[in-house]
């Protein structure tokens, strides 16, 4: 058999967690993938490191000061860098990419996302927030243009996985697991006591203050629950998603 043609990649959130890991997958596996876009929203050092490794044509940063910075950072000859949530949507609808990878957190990646769908791209995402938001339009415009979204973060890509050549009358409960974070092993009394900082000092991972405090609440996995429902279609009782 020939070998399977490379997949072209634009990725939203490139010096993220879950950005820096897809590059190392990039990097692992280059006869198979490459990289055509890339965006941060900080870390424009890293951001630089990454254009010199992976040569996107396409940069995305959030305003004209990155651009400057980003350019002072880079050698000739350099990629074309857009800026701002507009040029995020044009990122994700790259001409050349094949999968657009989503590792922005919060409601910047939904715009983008709608936009990859609409235009065909598969989507792997790891944004619930957007899915949040408007994940049934998501899906509908997915469905439309004949293309699907993957959850990539990591409860859903392990129920996707689990889930592969099943429908839903196949299974009877989906169970997400949530590590209780710094609060695991606490007290009733501890708890009433808790503090933000206490709340920030996640003892495996540092994903940013939004993500870590959602997740020692538990509104991390209340956001799951949503988009277990909505990557589904179980739009009626949440009762089988413990």
């Amino acid at each position: 058999m020939p070998p399977a043609a490379r997949q072209s990649i634009t990725l939203l959130g490139s010096t993220g967690s879950i950005g820096v890991q897809a590059l190392e997958v990039v990097r692992r596996l280059g006869e198979r993938f490459r990289i055509v876009g890339l965006s941060a929203r900080r870390r424009l050092e890293e951001l630089a490191a990454q254009v010199r490794e992976f040569h996107p044509s396409l940069v995305a940063v959030p305003d004209e000061s990155a651009r400057t910075a980003l350019r002072a950072l880079l050698t000739f000859p350099q990629p074309e860098i857009v800026i701002g949530e507009s040029g995020l949507v044009e990122l994700a609808c790259h001409p050349e990419a094949d999968i657009t990878l989503v590792a922005t957190v919060g409601s910047v990646g939904l715009r983008p996302t709608m936009a990859a769908a609409g235009r065909g791209h598969r989507v792997a995402l790891a944004n619930k927030e957007a899915l949040v938001m408007a994940g049934r339009l998501m899906m509908a415009a997915a469905r439309r243009a004949g293309t699907e979204i993957l959850p990539i973060d990591s409860e859903h890509s392990a129920l996707l996985q689990c889930l592969c050549g099943h429908g839903e009358k196949d299974v009877r409960r989906l169970i997400l697991t949530a590590s209780g974070g710094p609060f695991r092993d606490a007290t009733p009394e501890a708890m009433a006591a808790a503090t933000p900082a206490d709340a920030l000092a996640h003892p495996t991972w540092d994903m940013g203050a939004k993500i870590t405090i959602d997740s020692a609440t538990l509104m991390n996995t209340g956001l799951e629950v949503i988009e277990t429902r909505i990557i589904w279609f179980w739009g009626g009782s949440a009762d089988r998603i413990e």
